[in-house]
């Protein structure tokens, strides 16, 4: 059997969860159920996985490496830190290099920091049915996950198939789609062949570099030269992984898949969970109110009148806003940088 690896991507920064995340606690750091951080949540589901916390690696930033060292110490391998910040593709990419160095056979896992999965055995059985594929046929697996609402958050992979799509089932991919709008979603979700692209891969590292190699050759030279110290990791084109090789290769297939997961990706996706699956209750009082979720450690929370807010207090932020407004954090957040306020970003 060969070795598996897992490389979590954890380089984000998390605007769209101001004030709770700033640039000193990201995202995937932020306490979220039982003190538990996303990252560390996600370390040890896949350490089930590798049997070995040596193949475990966290991809991030030279800006956070001395943060997610504190988190993961003694749980992972090594850190990968990339010099700047050039999308999921490269990232993949250094780190198939770095464990090519021992075991160019090896498989990689490759996934997010920051989703949220409950069920961590139904997950990793998934992973485990992919690990094994990719190991035999030498492809690379994409994980597609069966939409359970119209989400028009996601990007979406079509799987190329003559019958009715099954899951648990391997099919060549035969489109990436974007985001869709609300119509298109709807319509999706009628589609058994639409499954939400949640941005996990695995196949053998000799896979992925060769890949790299032929669908996005810019890339994987500019690597190369970086490596041999020739040239700056600035020079290395920013692409992502979906459009460096998921889109072009015709050496891929999507595994159909339905376990429980979410993409914590905005405040109020990110208290909805904490309110479900928490066992500390936040203290919110409600007269003549509905909907509304909050997040404060120090005070008690009254809501009169007022329907589907999220609220969120820290020390030095209040943040109030319409629930299906949310995605706006980011518009408010580059308002409160061009002041220059300290300490709140």
């Amino acid at each position: 059997m060969k070795k598996i690896y897992v490389g979590i991507l954890a380089g984000g920064n998390g605007e769209r969860l101001w004030p709770l995340s700033k640039k000193e606690r990201p995202k995937q750091l932020l306490p979220f159920l039982n003190n538990q951080s996303l990252l560390s949540q996600t370390v040890d589901r896949v350490s089930m996985l590798t049997g070995s916390q040596e193949n475990i690696f966290v991809i991030t930033s030279d800006h956070q490496k001395d943060i997610i060292a504190k988190e993961v110490v003694g749980k992972i391998g090594d850190i990968v830190v990339e010099p700047c910040a050039r999308n999921t593709g490269p990232a993949i990419l250094l780190l198939a290099e770095k464990i090519k160095q021992k075991d160019p056979e090896g498989v990689l896992v490759v996934l997010p920091a920051d989703h949220f999965i409950p069920d961590t055995k139904k997950c990793n059985s998934a992973l485990q049915e992919g690990i094994s594929y990719v190991a035999e046929h030498g492809v690379i697996a994409t994980f597609g996950l069966m939409p359970t609402y119209g989400a028009t958050g996601y990007g979406y992979i079509q799987a190329d198939a003559h019958e009715r799509v099954q899951l648990g089932r391997y099919y060549p991919v035969k489109k990436f789609h974007e985001k869709p709008d609300k119509k298109r979603a709807e319509e999706y979700l009628c589609q058994d062949d639409m499954f939400w692209n949640i941005g996990i891969f695995a196949g053998k590292v000799s896979t992925f570099i060769q890949e790299f190699k032929s669908c996005e050759p810019l890339m994987y030279d500019a690597m190369q030269k970086y490596l041999q110290g020739v040239c700056d990791y600035a020079d290395i084109p920013s692409i992502s992984i979906d459009y460096a090789i998921m889109e072009k290769t015709k050496n891929s297939v999507i595994f159909t898949t339905d376990f429980e997961w979410y993409d914590v990706g905005n405040l109020n996706i990110f208290l909805q969970l904490q309110r479900r699956f928490s066992s500390e209750k936040k203290q919110l009082f409600e007269i003549e109110a509905q909907n509304n979720i909050c997040s404060s450690n120090k005070k008690v929370v009254a809501c009169i009148g007022v329907d589907s807010l999220c609220i969120v207090e820290t020390d030095d932020v209040l943040l109030i806003a319409s629930r299906d407004k949310v995605e706006q954090v980011k518009m408010i957040l580059q308002k409160v940088k061009e002041q220059n306020i300290d300490g709140v970003i």
